[in-house]
């Protein structure tokens, strides 16, 4: 039984292996910025509708940490309404604002010695790169901004490329998209 076992993974591992050695960097490129339509496409779609925050618990956005207290403050006084209307309306300015979002393909970053602390996990680096709209490369982006934390960057990706390329000194890297990233610039 295992020895059968082993031949069908042998067999499909082949196989598998046979079908990738096949995949172009042209084609890596294209199924890329597929899935970027796609994913792009569906996220307007059911986040830029009404309930598209609201209605959905993983994305629903609260009052900030900072008004949690008057929040609960105004529940306690028979007021809570407000603080609903407050969560609603936060919600809805979410929903409108999601058609608008756009997309940045980062190509190339500056100041990575000097932007990023080690300790906690800040960055703040200059980019360029291209627009995406539509699920298309659109104008080039020059002398922007890019911020967030390791940590954050690490926990909204949504996709992982397979266009692993080795870098000089043994570093490796590949295309991901993020979720969310804060850009300042033009």
């Amino acid at each position: 039984m295992r020895a059968i076992l082993a031949l069908v993974l042998a067999v499909w591992t082949a196989t598998a292996s046979a079908q990738l050695e096949g995949v172009t960097r042209a084609d890596a490129t294209a199924a890329l910025r597929a899935a970027l339509e796609k994913g792009s496409v569906a996220a307007v779609a059911n986040l830029g509708r009404i309930d598209g925050f609201l209605g959905n618990p993983q994305v629903r956005i609260p009052l900030p940490d900072s008004a949690q207290r008057a929040e609960r403050l105004m529940r306690r006084v028979g007021m809570g309404h407000y603080a609903d209307e407050l969560v609603v309306t936060l919600n809805r300015a979410a929903e409108a604002a999601v058609p608008e979002a756009k997309a940045l393909f980062v190509q190339s970053v500056s100041g990575l010695h000097s932007g990023t602390n080690t300790v906690s996990g800040d960055f703040s680096v200059g980019a360029e790169g291209l627009m995406v709209r539509g699920g298309e490369f659109a104008e080039p982006v020059r002398e922007v901004t890019i911020a967030s934390t390791l940590q954050r960057m690490l926990h909204d990706i949504v996709h992982i490329g397979a266009d692993l390329e080795w870098l000089p000194g043994g570093a490796a890297g590949m295309t991901l998209l993020l979720g969310e990233m804060s850009v300042a610039g033009r």
